[in-house]
């Protein structure tokens, strides 16, 4: 996998992460479990939560 290739997959990935607890944060304030409706998850989040993944792997590439 190419370094261009990874970074793509970790973008996915917390999309999708992101994106899912948003679903679960909605159908929770919907049914009346949680009091603050949620946000569709922004750019930056997901940039930072990719951000956030990818210097984990690196740590852990560190680590061997």
């Amino acid at each position: 996998m190419t370094p261009y290739e990874m970074r793509w997959e970790m973008w996915r990935s917390a999309d999708a992460f992101l994106q899912n607890r948003y679903r679960q944060l909605k159908e929770q304030y919907e049914a009346g479990l949680v009091a603050e409706r949620p946000e569709f998850p922004s750019y930056a989040e997901v940039s930072a939560y990719a951000l956030q993944m990818r210097e984990f792997v690196d740590a852990r590439r560190g680590d061997e």
